[in-house]
Parts: structure tokens; sequence; C-alpha cells
């Protein structure tokens, strides 16, 4: 512990503070003792959010040993991540990269549903994101039409939000019915349509994948309270810095740092706020060259290699059933520990369920790796 302070240490209520040479900002020094569980803590109020976002969130208040590697280990090994994200190995051809200069340029609309009617009557969830900052808003509808997805943008997203250059949507009858053609022109906002049989071109089709994870994290065990967690679902994905931008969409469009959890509890010397304009000069720098270096990279696909007597989770096919409130798409999406008794081949695996005894044969493609944390590891 020091004990004089200088320009990069600071003492403040018997907390050490180190300042961070590049970002300009102070970070409070975490004992060893509590690291482990002040990351699964951060990761878990963060709505279990990955690796880079858990990361960077520490890393924006606190600073201690090892932090990247202890960030990945306690992600690895979390249990509901393992049970309810989904492994992101697919085939894609190329595609062209949306490059927005400014917030609003384009803003990408979805709808998701029908859900499980929740309070007030509501079945469906609207997701309306700004392609430049990745800010994103969600209302519940009662009803998937024109209308009520007219009402929000007018009432709600346009006043409090921004009002979008343009409009890019796929192409449900919602968005290519004469309601929808004469309030864009009434509203002077251009349409843009997704490929059909494409949803990866709608860029907020890969956030519906997040806010389905969040959903069957908090809403597995009752699917009808979906409704509830949407302010809280908003707030996490725009308070959680962006692969894209290098920063979390609040920044971008607030003008400001979000507040972190910790410092309901420590009071850390605030930084000096960048300017507006040279925040968006400096993400549509970072989209440009993210862009170009994501189109000329070469996909090299790996796959995982099984052996026996390792743990797997294997994928759950759970159906939807209105009598019971319940939806495929809120259950968990792999159940387990299961323990592989034989490699068959490298397409088909021979596994044990660990708790009944049942054997099985199962292809690879409907099981994942099942991490658990050693508790003797101290890394």
């Amino acid at each position: 512990m020091m004990s004089k302070e200088n320009e990069y240490i600071k003492i403040k209520e018997n907390i050490v503070f180190v300042k961070d040479k590049t970002e300009n900002n102070w970070r409070v020094v975490i004992p060893e003792k509590i690291v482990h569980m002040l990351t699964s803590e951060t990761h878990e109020i963060m709505g279990h959010a990955g690796r880079y976002k858990t990361y960077y969130a520490l890393k924006g208040m606190c600073i201690f040993k090892n932090m990247h590697k202890i960030t990945a280990a306690v992600i690895k090994n979390c249990d509901s991540c393992q049970r309810s994200k989904p492994i992101n190995y697919q085939a894609s051809g190329p595609t062209i990269s949306q490059k927005p200069k400014t917030p609003f340029e384009t803003v990408s609309i979805d709808l998701m549903g029908p859900l499980p009617m929740g309070r007030g009557g509501t079945q469906y969830i609207l997701a309306i994101l700004d392609t430049f900052s990745k800010y994103i808003r969600l209302y519940a509808l009662k009803k998937a039409s024109a209308k009520a997805i007219l009402n929000r943008i007018e009432v709600d997203y346009i006043p409090r939000t921004g009002k979008p250059q343009s409009i890019l949507t796929d192409n449900g009858t919602q968005f290519t019915g004469k309601l929808w053609q004469k309030k864009r022109n009434d509203m002077n906002i251009k349409i843009k349509h997704s490929t059909k049989y494409h949803p990866q071109s709608n860029p907020v089709e890969r956030y519906n994948r997040e806010i389905g994870r969040l959903l069957r994290t908090y809403c597995h065990n009752q699917h009808t309270k979906w409704p509830n967690c949407l302010e809280k679902i908003e707030e996490w994905m725009n308070k959680v810095r962006s692969e894209v931008t290098e920063m979390t969409p609040w920044e971008i469009i607030k003008g400001e740092t979000p507040k972190q959890p910790l410092e309901d509890m420590i009071n850390f010397p605030r930084p000096k706020q960048s300017k507006k304009e040279d925040i968006i000069q400096l993400v549509a720098s970072r989209i440009e060259e993210k862009a170009r270096k994501r189109e000329s990279k070469k996909k090299n696909q790996s796959n995982i290699i099984y052996e026996k007597g390792q743990s797997v989770l294997v994928r759950d096919h759970h159906l939807s059933n209105t009598d019971n409130k319940e939806i495929k798409k809120l259950f968990h999406m792999y159940n387990g520990p299961f323990i592989i008794t034989k490699v068959i081949s490298k397409n088909t695996l021979a596994v044990k369920n660990i708790h009944s005894g049942r054997e099985e044969l199962i292809n690879v493609s409907e099981v994942r790796p099942y991490y658990v944390m050693d508790k003797h590891n101290n890394l």
C-alpha cells in the first residue's frame, strides 16, 4: 500500500485509486480476495454480459491482477450463460457492412412474438436500433400492427430519443402496407427493406438474439413476466460497451458516461466529458475501420474436439404450450450436464445423463462443452 499520493495515485476515504494514463479516469484497486466475487457479480448485474462487455465494465472502474484472464474464466464457467446462450457457429456468405456516419442516420426495426400474454395484454416486442450508436429502445405491444408501431415511433421514440433519417425493416406486411408508406412520407423518413429470407441484413436481428437470451435467463420460470423485464434489458444493452464503437450506446447518445453499480458504493473522481461532436467523429472512424477489417477477413471455422469423460450440455427441444403459458423461446437452450462415454465419430457422441444414468447417441451439433470453475485455481 502506498503511503503517499502522486499524480497517478489517490487515497480517498481510505480507498486507493489509480489513474488510467490512457483514458484519464480513476480506478479503484480491488483486493485479491474479492476479485472473483466482484467479477461474477458484475457479470450478473450487467445482465450476464459477455466477456468483452464485462471486462470493460470492470476496467472502467477497477484495477486488479489478471483482470482479462479472470473475467474470461468466470464467464466461461457461468452456468446460466452456458444454458442460455447460443453457440455462434454458422456458415454465411460475404456481406457488405453498414457504415453510418451519424446517429439516427438509419434505425433498424423488428418485432419479436407472439409471446405469452403479459401485463396489459401485450404479446410482442418492438425493437428499434440506431445502427450508428447501437442505442436500442424496446416496447411491449398488444398487436403487431403498423398502427401500433407507428404510434410508438411518433409518440415516444422521436420525442424522447431522436428522429431517424431512414428506417430499415424486413418485408413483413406491417412495413409494406399503405398506412406505413403514407406515414413515413408524412414524417419525411426514408424506408429501406432487408433482403427477403436473409434476416442477417437487418442489424437489429442480432440484438433480438441477445434479447431472447436475457429473457431466457430471467423469465424461464414464469414466461408471462417478460414485459416487466424490458426496461432493465434496454438499460443493460445501452450501458455496456459495443465492440464496434468501443463505447457504450448511452455515452454516444447522451454524451455522458453511464453510471456503474460500483459508483453507488464508492465516490469516484469524475473524468472530463468529451464533446459530442468529437465522440461522433471518433465513432464514425471506428465503424469504418471495423467494417473494412471485417469485410477483408477470411473466415476459418474450426471444429471442437470432444473426448471421453468430458462434460457437455445437450440442446433442449422444449415445445411451446399455450395452456401452460409457456413458449419455446424462453426455456433454457441446453440441459445437463451429460458425460461423454464414447466418441463414436467426429459427428456422433455417446453421452450419459449424470442424474438419470440414461445413455444415448447424439450429434455433436446438439452439444456444447460444459465448464465448471476450479475453486482451487486462483489464476
